[in-house]
């Protein structure tokens, strides 16, 4: 019975040891935070600042051959956690020159552009994990919590003293400037007048175009009716009368029709001149031979051979047409 009381006693104070030890006593971590800086200060909203971390390590971060920057990614989910109010730009490791006691040093540089106004307060992640994610996993990394320093974000209207509207002041003109305005308003204001002078005179501008366009469309109708009849004249001889007659009566209707802008397909000779005679009253004799020749070149079709042409009336009948037009195109060059 006293052994056993003695042995209780013995383990009651083994665990009190250990829970004083546990409590008061800090074991040896292998690694520990050296130095951290942010510069530059004060910061300003959308300024990009620059979080520099020294940190001893008993285990390597990077290969002991390796110099230089090792490039990590920014896309780490820690990082990405906090990119609404800051953003990782960039970051890398290096390794320092080692310190005693055989410790590995490193610098961790990080590039944060900052988004929030106040005090901004960066969570705690792991350097072991972000080397291991930016290799892809290849292998553990020792356990290192980076807490960045926290920072105090001012708003950018403080840079300047100055929070008011800037007095006005008026526009600058570069050289020359003044003249070119001064061109373009005297070409505006002549323009201007031109175009008033343009529709106050409309009415017999528009006369005077009207006239000249239709004596063009004239003399370009009289010259095609005469290729035509100069085209007829050379090949009558292969035409009976009844055929040389409606070619003939084809070109003289044609000619009336683009004269008097008006359609005679489906009218007789005498409804043409009738209609004739309405539209140029004062000028129906010189439409004569027209007539009298589409009445000889009806009679010719439609009388079944009582009324042939005689030997040198398809000539006759021809220079009488062709006369008739040279003098309608020698009127109009006249006018």
């Amino acid at each position: 019975m006293i052994l056993f009381q003695k042995s209780s006693a013995s383990a009651l104070i083994r665990a009190f040891l250990w829970l004083f030890l546990g409590c008061f006593v800090q074991f040896p971590v292998f690694s520990q935070i050296v130095s951290r800086s942010v510069v530059p200060s004060p910061l300003f909203v959308g300024d990009t600042a620059l979080f520099r971390v020294e940190f001893n390590s008993k285990k390597p971060f990077l290969p002991e051959d390796f110099s230089g920057e090792f490039f990590l990614k920014t896309d780490f989910p820690p990082f990405l956690a906090f990119q609404n109010h800051a953003l990782v730009r960039s970051a890398s490791l290096s390794s320092l020159p080692p310190k005693k006691d055989s410790l590995y040093s490193y610098l961790l540089l990080l590039k944060i552009t900052v988004w929030q106004e106040g005090s901004l307060d960066f969570p705690v992640f792991d350097a072991g994990a972000l080397v291991q994610y930016s290799r892809g996993g290849e292998a553990a990394f020792p356990v290192q919590r980076i807490e960045l320093s926290s920072v105090n974000v001012e708003s950018a209207l403080t840079r300047s003293p100055s929070i008011s509207f800037l007095p006005h002041r008026s526009p600058l003109f570069l050289k020359g400037t003044a003249f070119v305005l001064l061109f373009f308003a005297f070409l505006l204001l002549c323009g201007t007048f031109f175009l008033i002078l343009f529709f106050l005179r409309f009415r017999a501008f528009s006369s005077k175009w009207q006239t000249v366009f239709f004596h063009v469309r004239a003399k370009k109708n009289a010259r095609r009716a005469l290729k035509n009849l100069k085209k007829l004249k050379k090949t009558n001889a292969t035409y009976s009368d009844s055929a040389f007659c409606k070619e003939l009566q084809n070109i003289v209707r044609s000619f009336l029709e683009k004269k008097c802008a008006a359609d005679f397909s489906a009218l007789t000779s005498f409804e043409i001149k009738t209609k004739i005679a309405a539209l140029f009253e004062n000028e129906i004799e010189s439409f004569a031979c027209f007539f009298s020749v589409l009445y000889r070149t009806d009679a010719v079709r439609f009388s079944c051979g009582d009324f042939a042409l005689l030997p040198d009336e398809r000539a006759s009948l021809l220079d009488c047409v062709s006369k008739s037009i040279f003098d309608f195109l020698k009127k109009k060059e006249d006018l």
